[in-house]
C-alpha cells in the first residue's frame, strides 16, 4: 500500500486532491461514525446472540415438547429491542450531516483517495455489525423453517433488523463512500459477502444508492467488479 505521506503533497492538499480541511473533516466524520456504530454493536450483539441461543435451543427441542407460542413471546421483544437500537444508530449517523453538505462532497470524490486509518476502523466496525445482524437473520430463518407458528409470527419481524441495517449502510456510503469497498472486502474474506449482498439487495439498497449516483458502491460491497 502506498504511503500517503511519502508523496509530499502541497501543504494545503492531500494526495487525493482534497484540501486538508476536507481530509480533516472526513477523519472527524469517520471517528464519529465509528463511535456511534461501536455503541450500537456493543448493545445489539448480545441481543443477537441471545436470539440465536433461543432459536438453537428450540430447534433441538422435540416437536411434541416445543411451545412455539412461548418461543415467539421470548424472541419477539428481542427483535424489537435490537431493531430499536439499530434505528437509533441510523438516526445518529443521519444527524452528522443535517444539511446534506457532506453527502454532496462525498459524491464528488467517491473512492478517489486512499483509505485513512480512521476509515479502516469504521469499515471494520461496520463489517462486524453487518456480519452479526445478517448471520442472525439468516440462521434464524433456517432454525424456524419447520416451526409453522413461529415462522408465521417471526419471519415478518426480521425486517426490524434488516431495514435499519440497510439504512445504516446507506448512510455510511453516502457520507464516506470509499468505506463500503473496504467493508465488502472484509465480508468476502469471512465468506459473508454473498449473504449480505442478498439481504441488502432484497431491500432495494442498490437501487437507492444507484439513484444517487453511487451504485458502484454496492458492487464493491458484494465483491463485484
Amino acid at each position: 500500500m502506498t504511503d500517503v505521506q511519502s508523496a509530499n503533497p502541497p501543504s494545503n492538499t492531500t494526495t487525493s486532491g482534497k484540501s486538508e480541511h476536507d481530509a480533516e473533516q472526513d477523519k472527524k466524520l469517520a471517528q464519529q461514525m465509528t463511535t456511534a456504530l461501536e455503541k450500537c454493536l456493543d448493545k445489539v450483539k448480545p441481543i443477537c446472540d441471545l436470539i440465536t441461543q433461543k432459536l438453537d435451543a428450540a430447534e433441538k427441542t422435540p416437536k411434541d415438547d416445543l411451545d412455539e407460542e412461548a418461543l415467539v413471546k421470548e424472541v419477539k421483544p428481542l427483535l424489537e429491542e435490537a431493531g430499536k437500537i439499530l434505528s437509533e444508530a441510523n438516526g445518529v449517523l443521519r444527524g452528522l450531516d443535517p444539511d446534506g453538505r457532506i453527502q454532496s462532497n462525498a459524491k464528488n470524490h467517491a473512492a478517489t483517495h486512499e483509505a485513512t486509518p480512521e476509515e479502516y476502523r469504521l469499515a471494520d466496525v461496520l463489517k462486524e455489525l453487518m456480519g452479526t445482524v445478517a448471520t442472525t437473520i439468516d440462521n434464524g430463518k433456517k432454525k424456524i423453517a419447520d416451526m409453522p407458528h413461529a415462522k408465521k409470527e417471526l419471519n415478518p419481524l426480521w425486517g426490524l433488523l434488516s431495514e435499519p441495517l440497510a439504512q445504516i449502510v446507506a448512510a455510511v456510503g453516502l457520507l464516506l463512500s470509499g468505506v463500503l469497498g473496504l467493508v465488502g472486502r472484509l465480508l468476502n474474506g469471512l465468506g459473508l459477502g454473498g449473504l449480505v449482498d442478498s439481504l441488502l439487495g432484497g431491500l432495494g439498497l442498490k437501487n437507492l444508492l444507484g439513484s444517487l449516483g453511487l451504485g458502484s458502491i454496492t458492487d464493491s460491497l458484494s465483491g463485484k467488479k
